[in-house]
């Protein structure tokens, strides 16, 4: 029973991370469509921004997805800029300070086709503005908050925000990097999404602990990652989470802290076992302290 609850628990914080991901380049020739960042709030809080059929409401499809836009861009070692659409498993992103990269294992959503709606983030000193959707994080003051919460004057890094519109496009790619961030157009973003609304733990590092198993994996064997199937869009690694997230976010506000509270007992646990996994001299040196105390009690009981 315990371990069915905790399996439970485990994949509901897993659902932290799902973000989405295209695979279809947006048409070039089109002009997004722009609002202020008033109608943009009252959009948003319309629509869900959930899957475009093209009416002003949306369907249910696509309320759980968090990801970039598909004519956003990122800088990949040895090659520069390049489209989010054209990214690949395999890549090293920049994911930092300059000089800093990271590689992408996973996208938790790859889905060219869909017709989504995107939060436009113009910031100082940038050529174009990061597009992703409204529960995709990013860091304001060092800290993973959701697109949907950034205003005109924060602070992304050292970029002001300038302005904030809303545009349609085609294409839904989430990458996840082994470091659990990536810049795109400039700006640091987390790979993940803020997926249940009545949570008080940090969902970026919840997320980045539930990803341990499959960095674990691909860390051993990375055709592992590299072979990944897709599901509707939705990576087969993370697919399982995505959707008994959207269960959870239909629970109560107490039962949703109550989840949170054990995924901070047992995502940890998970964690440290990834670490123990990809360096066995961690591993080696865990056991050789424990032995090592154990011995020591045994000295002085003697």
């Amino acid at each position: 029973m315990k371990l069915s609850l905790t399996l439970l628990f485990v994949t509901v914080a897993g659902a932290f991370a799902a973000d989405a991901t295209p695979d279809a380049a947006t048409p070039a020739a089109a002009k997004p469509e722009e609002k202020t960042p008033e109608q943009l709030r009252k959009s948003l809080k319309k629509r869900g921004l959930q899957a475009s059929d093209g009416s002003d409401a949306g369907g249910d499809t696509g309320g759980g997805s968090g990801c970039f836009s598909a004519v956003t861009t990122v800088d990949v070692q040895g090659q520069g800029p390049v489209s989010m659409d054209s990214l690949n498993i395999g890549d090293f992103v920049r994911a930092g300070k300059e000089g800093e990269y990271t590689r992408v294992f996973s996208f938790a959503h790859n889905d060219r086709d869909i017709e989504y709606d995107f939060v436009q983030i113009h910031t100082e000193g940038t050529e174009a503005p990061i597009e992703l959707t409204k529960n995709h994080m990013l860091f304001v003051d060092n800290k993973a908050v959701p697109a949907e919460a950034v205003k005109v004057g924060d602070l992304l890094g050292d970029k002001k925000v300038v302005d904030i519109a809303s545009v349609k496009r085609n294409g839904l790619f989430a990458p996840i990097t082994e470091s659990g961030e990536i810049v795109v157009n400039g700006v640091r973003a987390s790979c993940y999404v803020a997926i249940l609304d009545h949570v008080f733990v940090n969902q970026h590092y919840m997320t980045h602990m539930f990803f341990s198993y499959q960095r674990a994996a691909c860390s051993y064997n990375f055709a592992l990652c590299e072979n990944e199937t897709y599901t509707n869009g939705f990576s087969n690694w993370s697919n399982w989470a995505i959707q008994l997230y959207m269960k959870a976010n239909t629970l109560s506000a107490p039962l949703q802290h109550f989840l949170g509270v054990v995924s901070l007992f047992v995502l940890p646990a998970w964690f440290t076992a990834e670490q123990f996994i990809v360096s066995p001299f961690l591993a080696v040196a865990a056991v050789g302290y424990l032995v090592y105390k154990s011995n020591t009690k045994k000295v002085k009981s003697a």
